[in-house]
C-alpha cells in the first residue's frame, strides 16, 4: 500500500504539471488571439486616419479661405466708409438718401 501511495503522489504531481502546461498553452493561444485582434484594430485605425486626414485638411483650407473672404469683405466695408466720409467732407449737401444709395449699391 505504501508503494501505491507514493506512486499516486507521483502521478498527482505529473497530473498537476500537465494541467499547468495545458493552462499555459491556453493562455498563450488567448494572448496570440488578443495580439492579432489588437493588430487588426491598429490597422483599422491607420485606415481611418488615412481617410480622415485629407478631410480635415480640406476643411482647414475651407475655413482659411472663408477667413480670407471675410477679411476682404471687411476691407471693402472700410473702403466704403472712407468713400462716404470723403463725400461728406467734400460736399456738405450730401443727403441720407445718397448715402443709402452708396451703401446698398454694392
Amino acid at each position: 500500500m505504501q508503494h501505491k501511495s507514493k506512486r499516486g503522489k507521483k502521478d498527482n504531481v505529473t497530473h498537476k504539471r500537465k494541467r499547468a502546461l495545458r493552462q499555459e498553452v491556453k493562455e498563450a493561444k488567448r494572448m496570440k488571439e488578443v495580439k492579432e485582434e489588437l493588430n487588426s484594430i491598429g490597422d483599422e485605425l491607420k485606415q481611418f486616419n488615412a481617410a480622415l486626414i485629407p478631410y480635415i485638411l480640406s476643411k482647414m483650407i475651407e475655413i482659411r479661405m472663408g477667413h480670407r473672404l471675410l477679411l476682404q469683405m471687411m476691407a471693402r466695408q472700410d473702403e466704403l466708409m472712407v468713400d462716404i466720409l470723403d463725400a461728406i467732407e467734400e460736399d456738405d449737401s450730401v443727403k441720407v438718401d445718397d448715402l443709402a444709395q452708396i451703401l446698398f449699391s454694392t
